[in-house]
């Protein structure tokens, strides 16, 4: 796979609807939702995590250390959500 730089306004997309799609499930989380919507929100951001992953890996070395810590960050918020579903799933399921 050929490398190439990282593309600012790329990541700033990908990034950005991540982290909107994160911060409506955290608030309908805080309002006691996990249905319909809360599970939309969460494949958003999983989207969005896998695309941003997806371009990071491709990205020169150089370039992705400090986007590779911010995008673990990310992804480990995102896994606590997908926590709050998993555990919602089972409590209705």
């Amino acid at each position: 796979m050929p490398r190439h730089h990282i593309n600012p306004e790329e990541l700033a997309k990908i990034c950005g609807a991540m982290l909107n799609a994160m911060a409506e499930a955290r608030t309908l989380n805080e309002m006691g939702e996990t249905g319909e919507r809360f599970r939309a929100c969460l494949t958003q951001a999983r989207d969005s995590y896998d695309r941003l992953l997806a371009h990071l890996i491709s990205a020169e070395p150089s370039t992705a250390q400090y986007a590779r810590g911010l995008a673990d960050s990310m992804g480990n918020h995102l896994a606590e959500l997908e926590g709050v579903l998993a555990r919602a799933s089972s409590d209705t399921g």
